[in-house]
């Protein structure tokens, strides 16, 4: 492996989702997932088994046909993952750094990041968001 591959492989590649990058084309989503599962208004990918609890992709599409935004349950750096359902907030901010914080009765529901918006719930990972700059 190049020493490029192997700088991408551990963690210095852009963020992305499944591989899938905020900037991405429709044919290029395609290439690299197949068909998305019929779904109104985004592009929605399933991974395991549906009735054990798959793993969800959803990506909304800008008037350019570009993704915009990628929402789901795990995000990477090239191919490592960095963070994930169920992780807490601070291992969040100490892979992405400072952040702002939104909350509701006192509670930290949001983390917002340059990038990336981070929801959750009782201190852990719900969800992630992935914007394009």
């Amino acid at each position: 492996m190049s020493l490029l591959g192997l700088l991408v492989y551990f963690g210095l590649g852009p963020l992305n989702m499944h591989g899938v990058e905020c900037g991405m084309t429709k044919s290029e989503v395609r290439r690299r997932l197949g068909e998305p599962a019929p779904s109104e208004g985004m592009w929605v990918y399933y991974f395991g088994l549906l009735v054990a609890g798959a793993e969800f992709l959803g990506m909304d599409f800008g008037p350019d046909g570009r993704v915009k935004a990628l929402h789901g349950e795990q995000i990477c750096r090239g191919w490592r993952p960095v963070a994930g359902v169920g992780d807490t907030e601070e291992a969040v901010v100490r892979e992405f750094g400072p952040v702002k914080r939104r909350t509701v009765d006192g509670q930290v529901v949001t983390c917002l990041f340059e990038q990336l918006e981070v929801s959750l719930a009782e201190n852990r990972v719900l969800q992630i968001k992935l914007l394009a700059k």
